[in-house]
């Protein structure tokens, strides 16, 4: 066989081996890596036993990909936890948003911080000028809205409000003291000045990646 033919292979080989880049984004070599604990892929078990008492916004990663959390522990009912992921919005009357460098606050870097700690949708670092901020008012009984982009399409979205006077849609179940709170189908409550005393939820359409 000639070295010419050899090195025709060899280029087949080669074009053949190297294909279009994967996309996807990954994780190992992020700051915070936090997989779904036990045979429930319950991610709050993982982001709980890793940062214990604390309230605010993090990111885990999941199936390679980067999502926010955020977790708030209502201390008046025997700390229940409630959780939510990717583009949700949480009203809880004891919610605040951990500072860097506050216990529990796990290797981030300067960059992720902006995005880690601070309440507002979160896309593509190219992306987030398509999301508003998150108002967050620290009074349950006073309206949680939160306006975001389709990251992907950078259509706007209708705005989500909680008052004692809105109806939303729901995406959990009655917290439980002494179990987490897992994601349950939707279904549209009307919300009450009393209920609000207890976390609420509704869910946003901002579309979550790795920054």
């Amino acid at each position: 066989m000639s070295w010419s033919l050899l090195a025709v292979l060899l280029c087949v080989l080669l074009v053949r081996g190297a294909g279009p880049e994967d996309p996807s984004p990954e994780c190992s070599d992020e700051d915070v890596r936090l997989l779904p604990a036990g045979d429930n892929n319950n991610i709050l078990d993982a982001l709980y036993g890793v940062l214990g008492d604390v309230h605010g916004t993090f990111e885990i990663c999941e199936n390679e990909l980067w999502k926010k959390v955020v977790l708030c522990l209502n201390e008046g009912d025997g700390g229940t936890e409630l959780w939510t992921m990717e583009n949700t919005a949480v009203a809880c009357r004891e919610l605040r948003w951990m500072a860097p460098g506050e216990s529990g606050a796990i290797g981030h870097t300067e960059s992720s911080r902006k995005l880690s700690y601070i309440p507002q949708c979160m896309g593509s670092e190219e992306k987030l000028e398509d999301c508003s901020t998150l108002n967050h008012t620290g009074n349950c009984d006073a309206p949680l809205v939160i306006s975001c982009s389709n990251s992907s399409t950078s259509q706007p979205s209708p705005s989500l409000t909680i008052s004692s006077a809105t109806s939303f849609t729901s995406s959990v179940s009655k917290p439980a003291a002494t179990s987490p709170v897992s994601l349950m189908e939707s279904s549209t409550t009307a919300v009450s000045a009393t209920e609000l005393q207890q976390p609420s939820l509704t869910t946003g359409s901002c579309l979550h990646s790795r920054h």
